[in-house]
């Protein structure tokens, strides 16, 4: 058995496809939070019209004012609603890229597994010529000791 793991090509592709999606998680996640402010901003601003037309005096509320201020609410709470699609539409995104990484991460870990396996089994075979070996320079160590004593006896 070789020490070099034959599939080390691939699990480097699988890294590089990791690090990838890791990317694109983060990419996503920064349009997500950028169209999660943009919101914010706009049920700001409607908040802020709707207590502009409740904070007017009932005596000095006019009839063309309040049609404008009905009119920019309502504008602004359709473009609202617009922006939350667009917020859920990037949260579905977001989510498809995690799927997609935590899949990369599963493969890469396969992988991983697979070369501690390899070099595990490496290893224990590295031991076991070793061993041979000790065990052979055992032995003969033990026939010229054997055949020292036997001469030493016969003479």
């Amino acid at each position: 058995m070789s020490k070099a793991f034959r599939l080390q090509k691939v699990l480097e592709a699988r890294r590089v496809a990791e690090s990838r999606r890791q990317q694109e998680l983060a990419a996503a996640n920064q349009v997500l939070n950028r169209e999660r402010a943009v919101l914010e901003r706009m049920r700001a601003e409607a908040e802020s019209l709707r207590a502009e037309a409740l904070a007017m005096p009932a005596g000095q509320l006019d009839v063309p004012t309040q049609v404008a201020l009905r009119a920019m609410l309502d504008r602004v709470t359709d473009a609202a609603r617009r922006q939350e699609e667009a917020v859920t539409h990037c949260e579905r995104r977001a989510e498809e890229r995690r799927a997609a990484l935590v899949s990369a991460a599963i493969d890469r870990k396969v992988l991983e597994n697979l070369e501690a396996r390899h070099a595990e089994a490496w290893r224990r075979e590295q031991d076991a010529l070793e061993q041979i070996e000790t065990d052979e320079m055992a032995r003969q160590a033990f026939v010229r000791d054997s055949e020292g004593r036997v001469r030493e006896e016969r003479v």
